[in-house]
């Protein structure tokens, strides 16, 4: 269970710990339990305080998307941008992906769960989603491919890794430990990995 927060805050201080600890509580109590009021328990705060922070629970989930998708997009956009042949720029992108989703499990479920902008409330999360696939586009787009096939190309590669990703967080492939999943990892992508390198070659 994560520690208890102290009761009191100043001035943002709150904001900054719910997005701290609702990850932690939404892996122990799972996504579809976790309430605003179990996290304000949890903080030792009012539900009340939390409401001045986060009008709902999905308001906080758009928050912990957010910025989830903002460190994720980094992380690949590091490893899209090693300047080793395209094999090993491929399989460093794919590590990454996988790396950052199993060590990040709460956030990336949020993530790439259930849409949290079915209403248009939240446009900036269509932009932060983008922003992370652009980060695998360019992976592709520097073979001279138009923006049209890079993106098909980065959508193929995501989606095996995010089916890659749910089957190990679902425990339907199960592995011990984070090695051991990366290693797993590098012999299911291989043909895919083939196929990408000889339409880039």
């Amino acid at each position: 269970m994560p520690g208890k927060a102290k009761a009191t805050y100043h001035h943002g201080d709150l904001r900054e710990a719910l997005l701290r600890e609702a990850p932690g509580c939404i892996a122990e109590h799972g996504l579809e339990k976790f309430t605003l009021r179990g996290l304000a328990r949890d903080l030792g705060v009012t539900h009340g305080a939390v409401y001045r922070h986060f009008s709902d629970k999905r308001e906080l989930l758009v928050a912990l998307a957010l910025a989830g998708h903002e460190d994720f997009a980094q992380t690949l956009c590091a490893a899209a941008s090693d300047e080793g042949d395209v094999e090993r720029v491929i399989k460093l992108t794919s590590r990454a992906y996988v790396r950052w989703a199993l060590a990040n499990d709460s956030i990336y479920a949020i993530m790439f769960g259930p849409r949290l902008n079915e209403d248009g409330r939240h446009p900036e999360l269509e932009s932060a989603i983008e922003k992370t696939f652009r980060a695998v586009d360019a992976l592709f787009e520097q073979h001279s491919l138009s923006k049209a096939r890079a993106r098909h190309l980065s959508v193929s590669l995501m989606t095996q890794l995010h089916g890659f990703c749910d089957l190990v967080r679902l425990r339907r492939i199960r592995v011990r430990g984070a090695k051991a999943a990366e290693a797993y990892l590098m012999q299911s992508i291989e043909p895919l990995v083939r196929g990408l390198c000889a339409e880039l070659d």
